[in-house]
């Protein structure tokens, strides 16, 4: 592995190459470099021991090992696959930026979902939506028809991949009374899958537009989230349905700067064990 030359060389300091090696895995990264740099035996030395080289990749990187590994797996391997990962990004091949139409229209909502850029737009550039444009980020595919329909809605979501869009609305005549509508992302007609095409939520506090809290809605899933908030910011209540049933799994109200973040964990860890149970 070693030049008879460096070995006999290191020899002579009165350490063996292993010890060396053995103490400079209690090092970090910065000074097995200041040490590699001192002479060419240990340069070589630092160079060619596959250990020292993972050891300085992990280090650097912030990584570390777990204690259980695959029994055929080896230093060399987890090294070279560290290297695969992180060579592709000192040399980033930028190719030429994807261009795509957005139509004249004003977009009032956008979001960007599994390959493509969502908009939402008014028809007849009114204050809120009542339209969808699927637009695909990949330049050799045709833009799809925009989606029209006959209710505008404050906050939408996208699942491109179960062919979802679930927009979020408030009753015409009641103030109180939000609708989710599940519809297609493809012929925007109500969802084939979905047994109620629209989910209903009564709240006993009237709601109010302002923009940027008031809704917000989101797909994960077999489950769907509707955030309704009150006139104030740090009032609202979380409803989680099964879209494709239509039941409502759970309502959740917050005050204060509760966080429901812990609350979309804690059920998408156990929907799936209720649903098999059901």
């Amino acid at each position: 592995m070693r030049g008879t030359s460096d070995t006999g060389f290191i020899r002579s300091q009165g350490l063996s190459p292993e010890l060396i090696i053995k103490i400079l895995h209690c090092c970090d990264p910065s000074t097995i470099l200041r040490f590699a740099a001192t002479c060419k035996a240990y340069c070589e030395l630092v160079a060619q021991s596959t250990s020292l080289q993972l050891h300085i990749e992990l280090e650097a990187n912030g990584l570390e090992l777990v204690k259980v590994l695959k029994q055929d797996t080896t230093y060399s391997m987890i090294l070279e696959d560290i290297k695969k990962f992180r060579d592709p990004w000192y040399n980033l091949d930028f190719r030429e930026p994807v261009k795509r139409p957005l139509r004249e229209t004003r977009g009032i909502l956008w979001r960007l979902r599994q390959g493509f850029y969502i908009k939402a737009f008014s028809q007849s550039r009114g204050q809120y939506s009542d339209a969808l444009q699927f637009i695909p980020l990949d330049p050799q595919a045709l833009d799809p028809p925009p989606l029209m329909f006959e209710f505008t809605f404050w906050a939408f979501a996208a699942d491109p991949g179960q062919g979802l869009a679930a927009m979020i609305s408030r009753d015409t005549d009641r103030c109180n009374t939000c609708h989710v509508h599940l519809r297609s992302s493809i012929t925007g007609l109500a969802h084939p899958l979905a047994k109620y095409p629209r989910l209903s939520a009564e709240f006993d506090f009237e709601v109010v537009f302002q923009s940027g809290y008031t809704m917000d809605i989101e797909i994960m899933e077999r489950m769907v989230f509707a955030k309704v908030s009150n006139q104030r910011p740090s009032v609202y209540e979380l409803l989680i349905w099964d879209w494709r049933l239509g039941t409502l799994l759970h309502r959740i109200s917050f005050e204060r700067g509760r966080r429901p973040i812990m609350a979309l964990r804690f059920w998408s860890m156990i929907y799936p064990t209720a649903h098999q149970s059901a």
